[in-house]
């Protein structure tokens, strides 16, 4: 009998390693469809793009953030090109509400997530569009469009936020994303194809260009789902006392037990509990997260993210500098996603998007800026052995980025790690040492 069943399990797998390997070939074979599609045609030049309002409209074709409009609700954009239209790249200032696009007689709804540089594919080119801006209004910056073909790598073509993360990075600000937590992006979302969300604990809505170069430096990396920017204005604090008379620290946990619960990461990021080189609101950011790491699979505590994405213990977490439980990320590595060019340099990249910021800071690997060096803080999965990676003692598939590449990779590197026999077991290594 025990034989029997034995024989039945090893078949049900090879039937599974079948399927695999079928869909992998399927994906591949539409791999190369895709690469060999020829890069689409920038027509913003010979488009002709006219507002309802009879205003000047050059602005929306000189690709600067900096020269932008308010338009009232019901105000059209109109749109048109006898080249045929395949795609329209639109950059909002600040999020839309849901609009509607008119083509070839069909009205499209748009602005669900919120994107602000948003990328509309068209099934079939059309020589005009309607933009209809939504009741109370919107800033817009910038329209570009293009004929049928592969956009140019510079524009942004976002998915929504994820469903389910592998790993969650909680910047506080814009740019720490790239200062403090180094490679990590370019390696786990661009060279692993891991699902990386990002989440930002403040929003900068009220310095326009900021938000722009957070998805650019974002898009240059290699994240494609759509980060979470907080509600939380960005205000410069010097103390973890002062920042929690900055902002309601109740609300604040909740946010962070929404996203644990919303994302359920394997694996979370944070910054220094010490704020790096003192920031209240990156201390305040670690802190609150502490506290939501007790808190998260406990449907009683903010029942109402419970009711609406349950509950999650995150299996480890990571802290940018922790002290206990240490380890030295290599950011050196080359990157075959990136030619060759290493995580850390790519977080240079990264960085490098952030134009208002470079004269104040830049990626480091020393003293507090020291991308590479973190803590574990706290583990339901046991201590790091290897100490080189943030998944260790954590099953995840991992296709080694197989989208961006040309040829099937052995399933042996496609399927890195297994399932530990200890995931069950918690380890709070730390948990007694935030005060």
């Amino acid at each position: 009998m025990i034989e029997q069943f034995i024989l039945k399990i090893l078949n049900l797998s090879k039937k599974i390693l079948c399927v695999a390997i079928f869909l992998i070939v399927i994906l591949h074979n539409r791999v190369n469809i895709y690469a060999n599609e020829p890069e689409a045609t920038d027509l913003t030049k010979t488009t002709a793009i006219s507002l309802s309002s009879g205003d000047d409209s050059s602005f929306l074709k000189d690709q600067s953030y900096a020269t932008k409009k308010t338009l009232n609700g019901g105000t059209t954009i109109t749109i048109t090109n006898d080249s045929g239209i395949k795609g329209i790249y639109i950059i909002w200032e600040q999020p839309p509400k849901e609009w509607q696009l008119d083509i070839n007689g069909v009205s499209l709804t748009y602005g669900k997530y919120g994107f602000i540089h948003e990328y509309i594919a068209m099934d079939d080119t059309v020589k005009k569009a309607v933009i209809h801006i939504p009741a109370g209004g919107a800033i817009i910056a910038d329209i570009s469009t293009f004929s049928v073909g592969t956009v140019p790598s510079w524009v942004q073509v976002w998915k929504p936020p994820y469903e389910e993360a592998d790993m969650v990075v909680l910047p506080t600000h814009a740019d720490d994303e790239f200062l403090f937590f180094g490679g990590t992006m370019p390696y786990y979302a661009g060279e692993l194809a891991l699902k990386v969300q990002v989440v930002y604990l403040t929003n900068h809505w009220a310095e326009y260009y900021r938000p722009h170069e957070l998805l650019n430096g974002l898009w240059e990396v290699g994240i494609t789902a759509y980060p979470v920017i907080g509600p939380f204005t960005d205000i410069y604090s010097t103390s973890l006392e002062h920042a929690m008379t900055l902002y309601p620290i109740n609300d604040v946990i909740g946010f962070q037990v929404q996203m644990i619960r919303r994302f359920k990461p394997k694996v979370i990021i944070a910054q220094d509990f010490n704020g790096e080189y003192g920031h209240g609101v990156h201390r305040l950011n670690t802190y609150t997260l502490s506290k939501a790491l007790e808190i998260s699979n406990d449907a009683n505590s903010y029942p109402e993210s419970a009711t609406k994405y349950g509950i999650w213990d995150v299996p480890k977490t990571y802290v940018h500098l922790y002290e206990k439980n240490q380890l030295t990320m290599n950011w050196d590595v080359p990157l075959d996603s990136f030619g060759g060019t290493t995580a850390f340099d790519m977080a240079v990249r990264g960085f490098a998007k952030h134009k208002s910021q470079q004269t104040y800071y830049k990626v480091g690997r020393e003293g507090v800026f020291n991308c590479m060096l973190f803590g574990l803080y706290r583990s339901t999965v046991g201590e790091d052995i290897k100490k080189n990676d943030f998944f260790e003692n954590i099953n995840v598939f991992r296709t080694y980025n197989y989208l961006r590449k040309s040829s099937i990779i052995p399933l042996n590197v496609q399927i890195e790690s297994s399932f530990k026999s200890n995931a069950g077991v918690t380890h709070k290594l730390t948990s007694n040492s935030v005060k």
